[in-house]
């Protein structure tokens, strides 16, 4: 998986994760990475900020004379997202992260959305509602799990041993 660049509307959003609001006229590292792109910072962020809320990711409100935007609870659960992700800097510990599902038909689009973010982070099908990989989710995949109710439906199992996993191996370029 290469490396993933984030947007402008991304690095807004995780940002407003991280600190919990952002005010509005304030300078920071988004804007400057904006200004070394000699891109007017006033407007994309004036762009991105509608876009936002557009999409309900966000709302604005008045609070001591400043102007906050705070996330939404969909904001949330797209940050969430964005940041969804495993982890690679450690070696193979040997083990494997097999994630099974049995999501019910009446939630299908949650079903969609994982098998999406499992092909995403390299996890290879092994069989039906079964995903596998020998990385380790981070705590932000399991936080969005967890918030996005998937967890209801999902066990992750860590095995030490498959029966004959070269083919595994090969797959995820493991000795």
């Amino acid at each position: 998986m290469g490396k993933q660049t984030l947007t402008l509307s991304s690095k807004v959003l995780i940002s407003l994760l991280i600190t919990g609001d952002l005010v509005l006229g304030m300078r920071g590292r988004i804007i400057d990475r904006v200004y070394r792109a000699h891109l007017d910072p006033d407007r994309h962020l004036k762009r991105t900020l509608y876009y936002l809320h557009k999409k309900g990711y966000i709302r604005s409100e008045d609070k001591q004379g400043k102007r906050l935007i705070k996330l939404t609870k969909q904001g949330k659960l797209k940050t969430l997202l964005l940041k969804f992700d495993v982890d690679k800097t450690r070696a193979w510990d040997g083990k494997w992260r097999v994630v099974m599902y049995d999501i019910p038909q009446s939630v299908s689009h949650l079903r969609f959305l994982l098998i999406h973010q499992l092909r995403k982070l390299e996890f290879v099908k092994l069989q039906g509602s079964v995903y596998i990989s020998p990385f380790v989710l981070n705590d932000s995949a399991m936080k969005y799990l967890k918030t996005t109710g998937l967890m209801e439906f999902i066990r992750i199992l860590t095995v030490e041993k498959i029966d004959d996993d070269r083919d595994l191996r090969k797959r995820f370029k493991l000795s």
